[in-house]
């Protein structure tokens, strides 16, 4: 191997190493050198260098700390300066979180969206929410340093949207240019389920494992989430599981295929099973009736989630996480969705992988601009 070569190695894994101790730093909070290695499987001589030049750049901040009668260094991410936002355009409700540079929460709203809106008034209303945060927490936009943008739909390593069907009318670069000219920033496109399952991993015991998440929403969507990131494979659609085939004959999705599990699980077909019978009624008020033990909307949640399961166990047995986390407004339906989707489940997987921890995903609504908030802040952190 030539010198250069060596070297490019050499400087490569170096900085992945930094690139690792400062998502550790980002996940589980501020810690000793010590248990820094013991959290990257680094040793201590790498750790005490990276932290060496992390201070010097004003990554980090350090303090002599005493641990069991010894002396520690505690390591912390230095406060960057300037806040980020988290954007969540949904389906029919738009939600932002502002953040500090470090990821804690400094304001949060949410406001309806009517359906099929379209980018050039969701766009201005976003805009507006996004300065009435702004003075509510007394910054200037001067001070809003980074923006990701999550939408429910197939987004692909360049930040388009990888199937324009399902979202018509909105272009990525033209919704990025709106949002620049009116804060500067030019926000990071994401799909909502990814940034949903990012926002799982913070304050939470799940982030020490690697787990496929459900985003059970108006539309089905999913994430992978393996050694401490969100895998997103060649195209940045892993885990799509919304357009997954589940019956070759079926109705034709939004995505112009035939029998996506979208078709049989999605908020609009629930809510259109219900039409004859029930009139007009939102997945809310599905979610709601069921809960309240309506035999019929339980039947339809059950139903979902069992539509939902089957379709996600490939994922599962090929990627084979510590656990399953499932969130999204139709979980919200709690065990009625929960109990279905993990009967569901173990009776296909493979003996040895059934039973595997599956759980409620936290945050609720919040949970996609929450986990997006968290990716801005990301980027500051890693100095992108």
């Amino acid at each position: 191997m030539s010198g250069h070569a060596r070297s490019g190695s050499l400087s490569s894994l170096r900085h992945a190493n930094v690139s690792q101790v400062l998502s550790v730093l980002q996940r589980f909070g501020g810690m000793t050198q010590i248990e820094l290695a013991d959290a990257t499987n680094l040793s201590t001589a790498t750790i005490s260098s990276i932290v060496r030049e992390l201070t010097e750049k004003g990554k980090v901040e350090t303090q002599s700390v005493s641990r069991n009668g010894r002396h520690a260094l505690y390591v912390s991410l230095a406060q960057q300066g300037g806040i980020v936002a988290g954007i969540s355009i949904g389906r029919l409700d738009l939600c932002i979180i502002l953040g500090d540079s470090s990821g804690e929460i400094l304001c949060a709203k949410q406001m309806p969206l009517p359906p099929r809106h379209q980018p050039d008034t969701t766009v201005i209303r976003a805009l507006e929410l996004l300065r009435e945060m702004l003075d509510l927490v007394g910054f200037p936009i001067t001070q809003l340093k980074q923006i990701t943008l999550a939408l429910p739909a197939p987004i692909d390593l360049l930040g388009n949207i990888a199937v324009p069907e399902v979202m018509p009318g909105w272009d990525c670069g033209e919704v990025a240019n709106r949002f620049e000219r009116g804060t500067g920033v030019r926000p990071v496109i994401e799909n909502d389920a990814n940034m949903a399952c990012l926002s799982q991993m913070r304050d939470s015991e799940l982030n020490k494992q690697d787990i496929v998440y459900v985003h059970a929403d108006y539309e089905i969507g999913g994430a992978i989430y393996i050694a401490g990131k969100i895998y997103r494979g060649c195209s940045g659609l892993a885990g799509e599981i919304g357009h997954v085939q589940v019956d070759a004959n079926g109705a034709v999705c939004t995505c112009g295929r035939r029998g996506c599990l979208n078709t049989v699980a999605s908020a609009a077909h629930l809510t259109s099973l219900l039409r004859p019978s029930r009139g007009e009624m939102s997945l809310r008020d599905i979610v709601s009736e069921a809960k309240h033990g309506d035999l019929v909307c339980m039947r339809l949640i059950e139903d979902a989630a069992v539509q939902v399961a089957l379709a996600v166990e490939p994922t599962i047995a090929s990627v084979d996480p510590g656990a399953i986390v499932v969130g999204g407004k139709l979980a919200q339906a709690g065990d009625g969705f929960l109990v279905a989707f993990s009967q569901a489940l173990n009776k296909v997987m493979f003996p040895v992988m059934a039973n595997r921890s599956i759980v409620l995903g936290q945050h609720g609504d919040d949970a996609v601009a929450r986990g997006a908030m968290l990716s801005a802040a990301n980027r500051i952190i890693m100095g992108n």
